[in-house]
């Protein structure tokens, strides 16, 4: 009598849209790791990506990582155990979404899992619209995207955090199989029941953004825009309140990244310390500002829910005037910097 020979569950194929910063890092560590990886990059990046290889700085030297690169969802035969990883801006996310959603109907897989490993948490709602497995990442990483072709990451060698679970609560298998894979890809990673909580507080924590993007790093005299930046988050903690979010404390972020920090210090790379989180290198690339899905978050609740957010709409404000003027990061004086955020 023959036996039933049961073929072992095929590993997930991970599609990186969006190979910058954190796409870039994620893609990278999971390829290094022995995972399918495929990386979706455009322009000048793609181009560098195809000819050269993704080059990974880091404190204790450089590395090139040399996966599958395509310039768009289209390019890829799309299959079951695919797994799809938004880890591009939030203002292109509706475009990468479209682009992806026509591409899995095309292949007969519309219900690919969507992991938005982003900042904010607008993505989970735009992807929900179209697909209906969807999941939320909290990331926590130090590093720098300026150059096509090249990522600085400032801790190694484990490079970040990239924490899931699904976007309307609970984890399942899916996300407790994704945490171990990026674990044994020299990541943290948790698959965690309540991450929408924890990317709510990441939110809050991403509410000073436009400020260190337009002032560059407070020091101690910058009273005047650390109290925006505190405005601005007790804004949001009162929005999340109104709206029923749950939102863990600052002190649990804090020491989630501590942990990270603990086995994987922070180091200057080529001797260059990290200036600027996302939104200031969007800024010094000339690229648009994620802040209406930041900042902009705050505010809508705010609408919804009849709570005023004149600090979170005035640094919506000074994002306009640093994309319409073109700024540099770092060149709008902390004098400035107040008198739109009460103008806004």
């Amino acid at each position: 009598m023959g036996h039933l020979v049961l073929s072992a569950p095929r590993r997930p194929r991970y599609v990186i849209l969006g190979a910058g910063a954190v796409g870039g890092v994620l893609g990278a560590h999971l390829h290094e790791a022995g995972h399918e990886v495929v990386l979706v990059a455009r322009g000048e990046h793609l181009r560098c990506l195809e000819r050269d290889g993704l080059c990974l700085r880091t404190p204790h030297g450089a590395r090139v990582v040399r996966a599958r690169v395509i310039p768009e969802p289209a390019a890829h035969r799309w299959a079951e155990g695919d797994v799809a990883v938004l880890a591009v801006k939030s203002q292109d996310t509706e475009a990468a979404l479209d682009a992806l959603y026509a591409a899995a109907l095309a292949a007969g897989v519309p219900d690919i899992p969507i992991v938005c490993c982003q900042n904010g948490v607008s993505n989970e709602r735009a992807a929900a619209a179209r697909f209906p497995r969807v999941y939320g990442m909290l990331t926590l990483i130090l590093a720098t995207h300026l150059e096509p072709g090249v990522v600085l990451v400032h801790n190694a060698p484990r490079a970040g955090v990239f924490d899931l679970g699904c976007a309307l609560g609970g984890t399942e298998a899916l996300t407790t199989r994704l945490a171990q894979d990026l674990g044994a890809a020299a990541l943290l990673s948790l698959a965690r029941p309540d991450v929408m909580d924890w990317k709510r507080a990441k939110l809050l924590m991403n509410l000073g953004n436009v400020v260190n993007a337009a002032c560059g790093p407070l020091g101690p005299a910058a009273s005047g825009p650390a109290a925006v930046i505190e405005a601005a988050r007790q804004e949001g903690l009162r929005a999340f309140a109104a709206a029923g979010l749950g939102v863990v404390p600052d002190t649990e972020l804090r020491a989630r990244f501590a942990e990270l920090l603990e086995g994987s210090p922070y180091g200057a790379v080529d001797g260059r310390d990290r200036h600027g989180g996302s939104t200031w290198q969007s800024l010094a690339r000339g690229a648009p500002l994620e802040v209406p899905h930041l900042n902009g978050e705050i505010v809508r609740l705010g609408h919804e829910h009849g709570l005023a957010t004149p600090a979170n709409a005035g640094l919506l404000k000074v994002a306009e005037r640093l994309s319409a003027e073109a700024r540099a990061p770092g060149s709008m004086s902390a004098e400035e910097l107040c008198r739109l955020v009460a103008e806004g």
